[in-house]
């Protein structure tokens, strides 16, 4: 009885050592696999900071790759700005210059058509027998200087009116009748040219008038050379005309000497006649024009002072 409840001990701690050893046994195994597993997490761990790492330069790189784009978009954007700035720029250059190409083309075609006229002019002025009023003032004082003129007229004056010689060389002596009808002739032809000497004295004083009007209503602008020219023009111009008009002598002009009656008749009956400051006689539409014309030329004269007096000024504020 002893041995068998031996044996049975022996048997039960036998089976418990072995159910020990078993889960002895069985822990290790849990503790290998535990490790295994943990190893493999450790791995997997590893893996997917090498993935998180692997998409962060990715990722950096994506960035990076994009500032450059992006970088590279804005230079060409400044890069195309300034160009189509320069574009517009040298388009304004080259419409300014166009215009003003155009405006000088214009210009020129304008000084050439005025040299045109003026050749025309100067052309039609030789055929006519014209000449320049001033060439005419120093021949007709030359003329008269030497005596010649007066000489002249003197000897074809009253043929000119009374007719032509008789049979014998004389003259034909005029009746009453005739000489009445002579001083008709005269007083028609002078008041015709009275006449036509004032509409071209009206028309050309209205003209400088005009032009000298418009020089003063600009005499306050910059381009006072220009205003300076024009200014002289017009005095010069008057001064022709005025040389002109003193230079033509009347139709009803006579000689000294034989012509003396007729021509005390004329002009007691013809009109008014002046004298200027050298003591020959004018008529009156000379007179006026002769006055009109000074007036004319005080006023540009004037006029000229105060634009040269405004340019010195203007000058000596500038410095």
């Amino acid at each position: 009885m002893l041995n068998l409840n031996i044996a049975e001990t022996k048997a039960h701690a036998a089976k418990a050592l072995a159910q020990a050893l078993q889960e002895k046994r069985d822990v290790l195994d849990n503790i290998a696999e535990s490790k295994g597993d943990a190893s493999e997490a450790l791995a997997q761990a590893l893996q997917e900071k090498v993935s998180d790492d692997s998409s962060v330069y990715s990722l950096v790189a994506a960035l990076l790759l994009l500032s450059q784009q992006e970088e590279r978009h804005l230079l060409e954007k400044n890069i195309n700005a300034a160009l189509q700035k320069k574009i517009d720029e040298l388009q304004r250059n080259l419409l300014q210059v166009t215009n003003e190409k155009v405006k000088a083309l214009l210009e020129l075609a304008q000084f050439k058509r005025k040299y045109q006229l003026l050749q025309e002019k100067i052309n039609n002025e030789v055929k006519q027998g014209n000449v320049l009023a001033e060439v005419a003032d120093r021949r007709i004082a030359t003329y008269e200087r030497d005596g010649k003129l007066k000489s002249l007229l003197k000897k074809t004056y009253l043929r000119r009116w009374v007719g032509a010689l008789d049979t014998g060389g004389n003259e034909a002596e005029a009746s009453p009748n005739s000489m009445d009808f002579v001083r008709m002739r005269i007083e028609n032809a002078t008041l015709k040219e009275s006449m036509e000497s004032m509409d071209h004295l009206t028309s050309t004083l209205h003209r400088l008038r005009l032009s000298l009007l418009k020089v003063t209503e600009s005499i306050n602008s910059k381009d006072t050379d220009t205003n300076a020219s024009e200014l002289d023009e017009i005095i010069t111009e008057a001064k022709l005309v005025k040389t002109a008009l003193g230079s033509s002598l009347p139709i009803s002009w006579s000689a000294e000497g034989d012509g003396e009656s007729i021509g005390e008749s004329v002009d007691t009956e013809t009109g008014d006649m002046l004298e200027d400051s050298g003591g020959q006689k004018i008529d009156s539409v000379t007179a006026a024009g002769f006055e009109m014309l000074d007036l004319l030329i005080l006023a540009a004269q004037e006029l000229l002072k105060k634009t040269k007096f405004s340019v010195s000024l203007t000058a000596a504020c500038r410095q």
